[in-house]
């Protein structure tokens, strides 16, 4: 009976002595447990002010982006609207000249038919007082 209770003793010893080691290992654990998460939390904290740096970043450029492709567009825009000005301006000074033209020729035209008019006044002027008949009738229009 004494060596069952002396082996009783050393397996109550063994198994307390397990448990406190047990015990320790557990506290070892959660503490470690309790690091990591708190390293965890902060990887993801450092990740988030990351991310949002880098999509405000990501913003700022594209604005940027936007701001430098509307100057060029309005640049090319006046440029164009320029140009078509000039075109405007070429081809009214075109239509002027062409106009002016025109009316000169018209002016001449209308000059020679008075003096048609007047040479025809005075041959038949003429041939009256002759009293013959002229030799081409001046009354009819060669429009041929």
């Amino acid at each position: 009976m004494l060596s069952g209770l002396i082996e009783g003793g050393a397996a109550l010893v063994i198994a307390v002595a397990g448990g406190i080691y047990i015990i320790g290992q557990m506290r070892e654990n959660a503490r470690k447990n309790e690091k990591d998460i708190g390293d965890i939390k902060e990887m993801i904290a450092d990740y988030q002010k990351n991310m949002h740096d880098l999509l405000e970043k990501s913003m700022a450029d594209v604005k940027e982006l936007i701001d430098t492709q509307k100057d060029h567009s309005r640049e090319t825009m006046n440029r164009e609207i320029a140009h078509l000005k000039d075109l405007i301006s070429l081809t009214n000074a075109e239509t002027r000249a062409d106009i002016q033209r025109l009316e000169q020729r018209q002016a001449e035209s209308n000059r020679v038919k008075e003096r048609i008019a007047l040479a025809e006044a005075s041959l038949r002027s003429l041939h009256k007082r002759l009293d013959i008949d002229p030799p081409i009738q001046l009354n009819r229009n060669d429009e041929d």
